[in-house]
């Protein structure tokens, strides 16, 4: 008897286990198809980068303190560029998540992203927002659940106010729902901006928003409750005592000259830790503690002048190869229409170095730290996504600023690296009517990883690039034997047939808006009939 009640329960625990799996399954299914933002784990890796027992001054103020009580609906927390507003939000939906956990209360995020601003509409973050809702609560919402249902059956997605709805039915599962975006000011514009705040401030939450002193933002919430974010002096000094120890000279210096190198980089990083991370990058590659002294000492002080600096360190490297790989990585970080994962970026690399002459080339497996290194810090690969990135926003608005003193044509070069390798590619694929174009376009991907950029944005990069000047290129590419595999792929979507029509040249100038290359093409056809 006894046995057979032990297996009774064994099978009961078996069966709940299953029920459970089932039902996380099924959330993060609904959650996947919500959104593409896991921002969820950007958190999680921004999280990673703190020291300890640093960045907790925004949590001690006594304006958070009341807004996580629940005495402000609304908190502001402002701050100049490299403050530390991304880590201090990162904290505190931890804290969040620590102080409330045994109470029913959700804490989501979203980070605003200037490199994603095109992608990040106000349904895509609403819709990232109840994805973290949906996967912070073990049962779905019925409203979800329908809407899912709905609208995957018809290979639809649902309007805002579908989104919004089904978000206020969910919130309701919870007491309490906290919502932290950071670095609203990075949204696509003015319109995008105004839009999505007013979207928030119509929901059931709890709302805190990080931002760098902005006209428009501090006009909507004139009378919101705010506070300040400064980068705290001793959560500088702990980066640069834990960096600083990891340099070459750390054993060479005598506690004098220590202290004396760690507060010139506090100073000179003026509540900024970006400044402060391009400092200690500068520090790691010095030889002795008179060059050491010599780069806190003439390092200038205030965010453009730094990436001046940096760049100036670029230009003036003995190494032709890695000075050309450091001005060729920085061009592709800033005028990628997407962010690029390490694997694309090494063979748009390769491309840049084989247009300039086919006999040179960098080594295919380029070492991360060499990228990094190179470009004197200005660009950073995440250890979990693989995304390369520049160190900061500020840094895209030095370079976009500055891009005439550095590059010459900068849309009809990224047009022509696209161009270019596609035309290098495209020969090799194998033409099959008979493969579904899914198959076709991942096994591409594999083998070549920068082909799904090449083949999805260089249209918009010939475009952008005013054109004429590469008609010629472009009309070799579209009247190859390969544009028909150029047309299935560019037009294969997961939600559609997988089997598409092939497309004519003047297909690919209508998609992408090409007017001189269609009228180059209508007026041959007319010679040649």
């Amino acid at each position: 008897m006894i046995m057979g009640s032990r297996s009774s329960i064994r099978s009961i625990s078996s069966s709940s286990s299953t029920v459970t799996d089932h039902a996380d399954y099924h959330n993060r299914q609904i959650g996947e198809w919500l959104s593409p933002f896991d921002f969820v784990e950007t958190q999680r890796v921004i999280l990673h980068c703190r020291a300890p027992n640093t960045g907790l001054k925004p949590l001690q103020s006594e304006e958070y303190i009341r807004w996580r009580n629940g005495d402000y609906k609304m908190l502001l927390m402002s701050g100049l560029p490299g403050a530390g507003k991304s880590m201090a939000a990162a904290s505190i939906v931890q804290d969040l998540k620590e102080y409330y956990e045994d109470f029913k209360v959700a804490a989501i995020c979203v980070f605003c992203d200037f490199a994603f601003a095109h992608t990040q509409t106000v349904n895509a973050l609403i819709a990232s927002m109840l994805r973290q809702l949906v996967q912070a609560h073990p049962v779905v919402h019925s409203a979800v659940s329908s809407m899912y249902i709905h609208h995957s059956t018809r290979l639809t997605f649902p309007r805002l106010d579908e989104i919004i709805s089904s978000f206020t039915m969910s919130a309701e599962q919870f007491d309490r729902v906290f919502v932290i975006v950071d670095a609203v000011d990075e949204c696509l514009d003015d319109q995008t901006r105004y839009h999505f705040l007013n979207t928030l401030n119509s929901l059931p939450i709890n709302l805190l928003f990080t931002s760098r002193p902005h006209p428009l933002i501090e006009q909507m919430f004139e009378g919101c409750i705010r506070q300040d974010i400064l980068a705290d002096q001793h959560d500088l000094r702990i980066y640069s005592e834990e960096r600083f120890a990891l340099s070459r000279v750390d054993h060479q210096c005598s506690h004098e000259s220590r202290q004396q190198i760690l507060d010139q980089v506090v100073q000179k990083a003026g509540g900024m830790f970006v400044i402060a991370r391009l400092l200690m990058d500068a520090l790691m590659e010095a030889p002795n503690v008179k060059e050491a002294l010599n780069i806190v000492r003439t390092m200038p002080t205030g965010v453009h002048g730094t990436y001046s600096r940096a760049l100036q360190h670029i230009r003036e490297g003995s190494d032709p190869t890695m000075k050309d790989l450091a001005l060729h990585s920085l061009f592709l970080v800033t005028f990628s229409r997407r962010i690029l994962v390490f694997s694309e970026f090494e063979e748009a690399i390769a491309t840049m170095f084989r247009l300039e002459d086919p006999c040179r080339c960098v080594a295919s497996d380029l070492a991360k730290e060499s990228l990094v290194a190179a470009c004197a810090g200005l660009i950073t690969v995440e250890d979990k996504t693989d995304k390369v990135r520049l160190i900061h926003y500020t840094a895209h608005e030095y370079l976009v600023k500055e891009q005439e003193n550095i590059w010459n044509n900068v849309q009809r070069k990224m047009a022509a690296v696209c161009v270019s390798y596609l035309r290098l590619v495209l020969p090799g694929l194998k033409y099959n009517h008979e493969v579904y174009v899914e198959e076709e376009l991942r096994n591409a991907v594999v083998q070549h990883p920068f082909f799904d950029y090449a083949l999805r944005e260089w249209g918009y990069h010939v475009h952008d690039s005013g054109e004429l000047k590469l008609v010629n290129e472009v009309l070799e590419l579209l009247e190859s034997d390969t544009h028909c595999t150029l047309g299935r792929l560019l037009t294969y979507d997961a939600m559609s047939s997988p089997k598409c029509t092939p497309w004519s040249a003047l297909h690919f100038c209508a998609h992408f808006n090409l007017a001189s290359t269609c009228l180059e093409i209508i007026d041959q056809n007319e010679k040649h009939n």
